[in-house]
């Protein structure tokens, strides 16, 4: 992922980023042929966090190598976290 890509996936991410609250938690973990978390886990969606993620995102480079998917998706998914379950009234 070069050029017009990486910069069309910049912009994506940096909205998400701006579209969180501070109740929400985040991971920013980038991967290709290795995984990098950038994050030590799940983080709190505060202003720090999601300015220090802001600033690895802008400094991002696709060069971690081929993109081994299944690899990334355990590891991600082994982060943990939990999911809101709704509750009836």
């Amino acid at each position: 992922m070069a050029g017009d890509s990486i910069e069309a996936a910049r912009r994506a991410l940096h909205r998400i980023l701006a579209g969180l609250a501070p109740a929400d938690r985040f991971a920013f973990s980038r991967f290709g042929s290795t995984i990098v978390h950038e994050t030590k886990g799940l983080v709190a969606a505060d202003g720090a966090n999601v300015r220090a993620a802001s600033e690895h995102l802008a400094k991002m480079n696709a060069d971690l190598g081929g993109t081994e998917m299944p690899a990334a998706l355990r590891q991600v998914f082994a982060l943990g976290g939990t999911t809101p379950r709704p509750t009836c009234s």
